[in-house]
């Protein structure tokens, strides 16, 4: 049994060992009459500088880098393959498929409005998306080069490429940043804005942003009660403290309580800093409802355990939010002073965190508000996102 089971393991090895080698047979033609569009849309005013003018033939080149299989070292794996344009540009897995048959640590996150989101990356390692879109293709599990030279070399045997890079910028040379410029150009163009509270702020011409206090009550008005609550309870809970303004998120990273030992260390992995091991990016919300299953590693398969989650699961990890402890229910200095907390040592960050400064909130919600809520969250997909021929797959396959 023995000498049987060492057999098959071989034969697996083997097996990965010419996937990892082996060109695709399968080719991409590339459909050039699916090119030429306008990325540019008028937007509603509440959304006026919001996003910044793309350049078509710039965003047309990087879509079709985005979609092109040559990116990975046999030819086997896209940009694409795990940002969906069905699913909002997530891949619906725990862990995404590399090129050889691996898979990913982390669950791919989905790229929506990328252009406001920094950092990047689950861990946050990036800043902006020149610096990141060059991480996958070098990757030893996701696309395979070992250096974006090699990429370039495959690439540049491509027919479809010079005319590209013309059109793009006035020049036939195939080079590193144009191919950054580009994929990225391409990543700003994909916009949500056409969910239901996009719609309800478009009529609530007085708002600029979802939550706040220059918001009237009342002032955005869903269709739908249920929604409508759910919206309300969001930011009576605070949820926009980190999914805040018109992206719903996306701008920091934080450790939500998901262990009290993290495997993965998420931003210490390349800080080292003891105070960042557990904190993740916090994603968008936009378009949740389609990006399941949820954290970066795709332990939560529903919104419903999402919501439990925050609701009682919060766990007490030293370097839990703030906003996620019961004492950030504090309002006043006289507040810190009844639990013996000097406001100075908070600010400088240097209180002993021990008691009930250390313990995570427990929001009790009923069945209804947690069905509310979800309600709310499915409310923020964007349906004319996920079926737009202008992100689409510019390639069709022949064998």
């Amino acid at each position: 049994m023995k000498k049987l089971l060492g057999f098959a393991f071989l034969i697996a090895i083997a097996i990965i060992s010419c996937q990892k080698n082996e060109i695709n047979t399968r080719k991409q033609v590339l459909v050039t009459e699916r090119l030429g569009v306008n990325y540019n849309d008028d937007y509603p005013e509440f959304m006026f500088g919001r996003f910044k003018f793309i350049d078509n033939e710039v965003a047309d080149l990087g879509r079709v880098l985005f979609y092109d299989e040559s990116l990975s070292i046999n030819e086997r794996i896209s940009c694409s393959s795990c940002h969906v344009q069905s699913l909002a540009f997530a891949d619906g897995k725990k862990n995404s498929d590399g090129f050889a048959m691996a898979v990913t640590d982390r669950n791919s996150m989905h790229i929506t409005n990328i252009e406001n989101s920094s950092p990047l990356f689950w861990d946050g390692r990036r800043s902006n998306l020149w610096d990141q879109v060059a991480d996958p293709i070098t990757n030893h599990i996701e696309m395979g080069y070992g250096s974006l030279e090699q990429m370039l070399d495959r690439i540049s045997q491509k027919d479809y490429y010079p005319e590209l890079f013309q059109a793009a910028y006035g020049t036939t040379n195939i080079n590193e940043f144009g191919v950054r410029s580009a994929i990225a150009e391409f990543l700003m163009s994909i916009r949500s804005y056409r969910n239901t509270l996009d719609i309800a702020m478009a009529n609530s011409p007085t708002v600029s942003s979802p939550w706040g206090n220059s918001v009237p009550d009342g002032a955005i008005r869903l269709p739908n009660e249920q929604e409508q609550r759910g919206f309300e309870l969001f930011g009576d809970l605070g949820c926009a403290s980190c999914h805040g303004g018109l992206d719903i998120g996306g701008r920091i990273t934080a450790n939500i309580g998901l262990e009290m030992e993290y495997a993965d260390q998420g931003v210490a992995t390349w800080s080292n800093n003891a105070n960042e091991v557990g904190e993740f990016r916090i994603p968008t919300l936009r378009n949740v409802a389609l990006t399941a299953p949820y954290m970066h590693d795709g332990r939560f398969a529903t919104l419903e355990e999402v919501v439990e989650h925050y609701n009682s699961g919060i766990k007490p990890h030293q370097n839990l939010n703030w906003q996620l402890r019961e004492v950030s229910n504090i309002e006043t200095f006289s507040d810190l002073v009844e639990l013996n907390v000097d406001p100075v040592d908070i600010i400088l960050g240097d209180v002993e965190f021990e008691g009930s400064l250390l313990q995570p909130i427990r929001m009790n919600l009923t069945q209804g508000q947690k069905q509310d809520l979800i309600a709310f969250l499915r409310a923020l997909t964007d349906k004319e996102l996920i079926r737009d021929p202008r992100y689409s797959n510019p390639f069709v396959y022949v064998e």
